[in-house]
């Protein structure tokens, strides 16, 4: 009797729809800030002709790109500690900035991932300069030692396998 083959999705995968959903936030969401917070034209004119919004964008794709080079949706699918907990890590201090007020947390979720916040049209890299050493630097890491230590690197990632998550 032979075996079935497991038939692949074609629905994407929880890293590839938290990717597409970062970028949907960090695109979408200062327009959105605008419509919650002031409904006039002026204010939106004033958001989509904003330097600050464009550069915001503008690291977004260069982020989205960099995460597809790297590999880090598929990272976030396999449940890989290194791909998630910069995610975790910016989310929570959003949070935490914003007292957990939703939309005080979307703002500064946008500034910690892409250095824009839609609530004073400021932009500031540095302040995404954490995330995006912890999110590259595990990543490269990531890489890197499973490329040089390719014994360790399996040792470690089957042992927190049996904890549902990898490296």
């Amino acid at each position: 009797m032979t075996k079935k083959k497991k038939e692949r999705s074609s629905a994407p995968k929880l890293g590839a729809t938290y990717q597409a959903a970062k970028l949907g936030l960090q695109v979408g969401g200062p327009v959105a800030y605008q419509a919650l917070t002031d409904r006039s034209q002026a204010g939106f004119e004033f958001r989509l002709r904003s330097s600050n919004y464009h550069k915001g964008v503008a690291v977004s794709l260069l982020d989205a790109w960099g995460s597809k080079k790297l590999g880090h949706a598929a990272a976030i699918s396999r449940k890989s500690i290194t791909a998630i907990a910069p995610e975790f890590l910016a989310g929570a201090d959003a949070a935490e900035r914003a007292n957990l007020d939703p939309i005080g947390s979307g703002a500064n979720f946008i500034e910690n991932t892409s250095g824009y916040n839609p609530a004073p049209d400021s932009f500031n890299v540095s302040q995404a300069k954490g995330y995006f050493i912890q999110k590259y630097g595990l990543g490269i890491g990531r890489k890197v030692a499973r490329a040089l230590v390719p014994g360790v690197y399996d040792m470690v990632n089957s042992a927190l396998g049996k904890m549902g998550v990898h490296v």
